[in-house]
């Protein structure tokens, strides 16, 4: 039955055309039970539809019907001949239906963009296709886009939004909430990485050639990164903690990484050499910036006497585990310089030749005030030289120790190494003194209107606790408290009011001065200290602001009260203030 009713059904429509459809074969589905028509369009596409579909009329194409002339025009005729069956269905006119959008969207604000005007677009055939509308961003740029992506706040602005300090905000809040998804992108892309070498290696000869042919671009990136540097110095921290965090949590990362780069040195000796010789030769050639990069190191080991103190000890940790690689690399130097006998022959006149020209003009007058009498001669002479062995005095218990003359004054310079005189070993191993930059300033500063006696670092006065700076004529002392070491992480609540009332009960007043606080209202700071110094009974308080904190007055000191509760926050962690404000806003 089936073979001749499939017989009949192709003698029937074989070869008809159906509107826009010509049946070319029949067959039937036996999954759907139902019978199937192979239809060619009059576009040319061919389509499977059911035949009583097509014979009935209810499909007339492959679907391109409906964006034809033929198509538009009937629709045209249909809506002209029945504008009452149109109001009939949608209760509107096109015309009062963008009257109807644009007296409820103009003028309106969603995001950064605010609606001007809502117009119509249509199709070819003149099929309505959507509303888009006219907007103003805040940046002043007018564009154009969909009416329901303004509403959905799907297009936030004029694509200015994606490069604006909000949406970097937005970003990083974003990724510190989820870590697990910051994780699983890092380690897709380092699977991709790992998976296309060749394509990692394309890209990075397109960067390169990107950076030679641009040098303007990339001295004006260079230089927008070193002012955002400036500009956001906590998270180049909290980048630098991530970083670390990441490595420590991930150290088969940091052993590969390190692998790779000891590797691609054994493999490619001579474009290390040719890397080296390109190093001094702009060196050679730019001895204004050697010295400069020279400059900005020795500021920074200044500036950083804590992580100077790190790094020594990790090395010294390592060189402690690492005593077969040590070796090693002693041999290797010293067989490079046994294959090239020049090399270290340059080197050794170089240093001899600059210390020659340079001894005698080094001014040593801050070292001759704490030098050993018995070095007084060799040193005017300038016979001295940085590897030599000298003794200075201690500038706390006046006892001399042996120092490296390199290690604690730098002749190049004519200043002492860390700024101050230094330490005999048992004062350096009792009170671990390493002098913050902050304090250093504030000392500079106190100095250009009082020249009296100053002590530092003392932990004599309150049995162990320390106080930065102690002026004995004036009984002030100032403790400088960083934002790290002084937080709750590392600090009690009432830890500074304690040492506060420590004072008092000495008769010093201490004016405690929290990193906040001298990195935004330095010059209010530096006046009430003045003032202060001066015997003018001054007070200032920062209530409301960044900070939670006040200052005491010359007149309160008699009339202490309890403890009140006062703290700031930096990065989410809580920093306890003096807590004596109750008893100075009385006074």
């Amino acid at each position: 039955m089936k073979k001749l009713s499939l017989d009949k059904l192709k003698e029937q429509f074989v070869g008809k055309q159906f509107n826009w459809l010509t049946i070319n074969d029949i067959y039937r589905n036996e999954d759907l039970k139902k019978w199937f028509a192979i239809c060619q369009c009059k576009c040319g596409k061919v389509i499977h539809k059911q035949i009583n579909k097509v014979t009935s009329g209810h499909l007339k194409s492959c679907g391109c019907f409906v964006k034809s002339d033929e198509f538009a025009d009937k629709r045209r005729d249909w809506c002209a001949n029945n504008s009452s069956k149109i109001r009939r269905y949608t209760g509107k006119t096109l015309e009062q239906n963008i009257e109807l959008l644009n007296n409820q969207y103009v003028n309106n604000m969603y995001n950064w963009l605010t609606v001007l005007e809502v117009f119509p677009v249509f199709y070819e055939n003149g099929r309505l296709k959507r509303y888009d509308v006219k907007c103003k961003c805040k940046c002043g740029k007018d564009t154009i886009t969909r009416l329901n992506y303004v509403i959905s706040g799907h297009t936030k602005s004029c694509g200015c939004y994606n490069h604006s300090k909000e949406h970097n905000a937005a970003l990083s809040k974003f990724w510190k909430d989820n870590p697990d998804k910051v994780k699983e992108r890092a380690n897709k892309r380092y699977e991709w990485y790992k998976n296309n070498p060749d394509k990692v290696v394309e890209q990075g000869k397109r960067h390169s050639q990107w950076y030679k042919n641009n040098p303007d671009k990339v001295k004006e990136k260079s230089a927008k990164y070193k002012q955002w540097r400036k500009d956001n110095p906590d998270k180049l921290i909290e980048q630098s903690k991530a970083r670390s965090q990441y490595l420590k949590d991930n150290p088969d990362v940091l052993k590969t990484a390190g692998k790779k780069i000891s590797q691609w040195y054994k493999d490619n000796p001579d474009k290390v050499k040719e890397k080296s010789e390109k190093l001094s030769k702009r060196y050679k050639d730019n001895p204004e910036a050697a010295a400069e990069i020279g400059r900005r190191i020795s500021e920074w080991y200044k500036n950083n006497p804590d992580k100077v103190h790190a790094r020594a000890e990790n090395f010294k940790k390592w060189c402690k585990n690492n005593q077969d690689k040590l070796k090693t690399l002693g041999k290797k130097h010293s067989q490079y310089y046994k294959d090239n006998p020049d090399v270290g022959k340059n080197a050794g006149n170089k240093t001899a030749t600059y210390y020659k020209n340079n001894r005698l003009k080094c001014d040593v007058s801050a070292l001759l005030d704490v030098i050993h009498p018995d070095y007084i001669e060799q040193l005017s002479a300038g016979s001295l030289r940085s590897g030599d062995i000298i003794k200075t005095r201690c500038r706390l218990c006046n006892n001399y120790d042996e120092h490296m003359l390199g290690n604690i004054f730098v002749l190049s310079r004519s200043e002492f190494k860390y700024g101050i005189s230094p330490l005999c070993t048992k004062c350096r191993n009792d009170l671990c003194i390493i002098v913050s930059k902050y304090e250093q300033e504030i000392a500079d500063y106190i100095s250009t209107f009082y020249s009296g006696e100053l002590i530092r670092n003392d932990r004599i006065i309150l049995s162990g606790k320390e106080l930065d700076l102690y002026y004995p004529e004036k009984k002030i002392a100032i403790e400088f408290n960083g934002d790290y070491w002084h937080n709750e992480n590392h600090k009690s609540k009432d830890y500074h009011y304690n040492k506060f009332k420590a004072c008092l009960d000495h008769n010093i007043l201490l004016i405690s001065i929290f990193e906040l606080e001298w990195n935004s209202k330095k010059e209010e700071i530096k006046n009430y200290i003045q003032d202060t110094f001066n015997g003018v009974g001054s007070s200032i308080s920062f209530k409301g602001d960044l900070m939670n904190n006040s200052y005491p007055s010359l007149e309160c000191l008699s009339r202490l009260g309890e403890y009140v509760e006062e703290s700031y926050s930096v990065n989410d962690v809580q920093i306890f203030t003096c807590g004596y404000s109750k008893v100075i806003s009385n006074t």
